[in-house]
């Protein structure tokens, strides 16, 4: 019979995905009559062969797992033509904690990476540090930056999940050093810092877009004294210090979109769009934004959707936190379902 199967994205390495029980192959045969079997590992970790024997496979590697497979068919079928095929990854179970929306676990598959198990846990909560992931798995622990992942798309910075992976979210530590970024910048807000990191290395960590920052002018507040820095010139680096604030600046052709959208940060000018528009190029506004909460900053004034009309060159449009969301992450955060009424009595008196 036909099963249903779960598509993948792109391959799998064969030879680091292990295969085990509910993996499911396609074994198909080519000649004047065509037959196709699919053949599914069973919870003994064998799989039964049409018209043959039984082979163990799981604990393999998908390699060599088709290699077993095709040994044990060309003992009965050595004169005809086949192909084996994984063509559906076993569903497992994945666990998900720290600052994630509904902590627990999950059941995914081989094909489904790191950002899937976090969505499926109700998304990252606000102050959430995705630069610095979790992944635990086989007693190691594996340093994931995600912001890499949204900020340009690479895959290794998001990689294929394995039964029994733990991913953990970090948040923001009080007590470690720390420094504040905005700007053209992909994570704005408050970051921890390594001792010793620079600005431009904290700019490479964190995944801002380079393409639209103007590295010859960057902005750093320390102390109350405002200072321009030059990363043009290498020798101008600063390396950080406890309460900096830098603003990464826009170069003069850019747009910068940011809040709660699905992947923020800087992008090419397009004359005549909306303030939605360019929403749209950032993925859409996240599950806990508002299109009725945007603002647009231009020329350090703060303006409404509606005044600010098509959006301009150097132009920064912010999509605020819907109330509703904004009150539970609090509650959950602070653990005590007794500051809702007081969150909800500040929350009445914004903007």
């Amino acid at each position: 019979n036909m099963t249903d199967y779960v598509p993948m994205e792109g391959s799998i390495d064969e030879d680091t995905y292990i295969v085990g029980p509910g993996d499911q192959f396609l074994v198909g045969f080519v000649g004047s009559v065509e037959e196709k079997y699919f053949v599914p590992v069973g919870a003994d970790g064998f799989v039964i062969l049409p018209y043959s024997t039984s082979v163990k496979v799981s604990d393999m590697s998908l390699a060599k797992a088709k290699e077993r497979i095709t040994e044990g068919l060309s003992q009965i079928y050595n004169e005809r033509d086949f192909s084996v095929t994984l063509v559906s990854a076993r569903l497992f179970v994945v666990h998900v904690t720290g600052m994630v929306s509904m902590p627990g676990s999950y059941v995914l598959t081989a094909a489904d990476r790191i950002n899937a198990a976090i969505e499926m846990a109700g998304g990252p909560l606000l102050s959430a540090r995705l630069s610095n992931t979790k992944l635990i798995r086989g007693g190691d622990t594996l340093d994931i930056d995600l912001n890499r992942y949204k900020a340009d798309g690479d895959l290794n910075s998001n990689p294929h999940l394995l039964d029994g992976d733990v991913v953990h979210l970090t948040g923001f530590e009080p007590g470690s050093p720390w420094v504040y970024l905005s700007g053209a910048s992909f994570t704005d807000g408050t970051v921890n810092f390594n001792r010793g990191e620079t600005i431009s290395q904290i700019i490479s960590r964190l995944g801002a877009n380079r393409d639209r920052i103007d590295f010859g002018s960057i902005h750093l507040i320390r102390g109350g004294e405002s200072y321009n820095v030059d990363l043009l010139n290498t020798t101008d680096d600063v390396a950080l210090s406890q309460g900096d604030s830098i603003f990464l600046s826009l170069l003069a052709d850019s747009v910068y979109i940011g809040g709660r959208v699905t992947a923020g940060g800087a992008v090419k000018y397009v004359g005549g769009l909306s303030p939605r528009a360019y929403v749209a190029m950032a993925g859409g506004i996240a599950k806990e934004g508002t299109m009725g909460k945007i603002k647009i900053y231009r020329n350090g004034e703060k303006l409404s959707e509606r005044k600010a009309g098509h959006i301009r060159p150097g132009d920064a449009i912010i999509v605020g936190t819907d109330n509703f969301y904004l009150i539970v992450e609090t509650a959950r955060a602070l653990g005590q379902i007794a500051t809702l009424a007081s969150t909800i009595y500040v929350i009445g008196f914004r903007d």
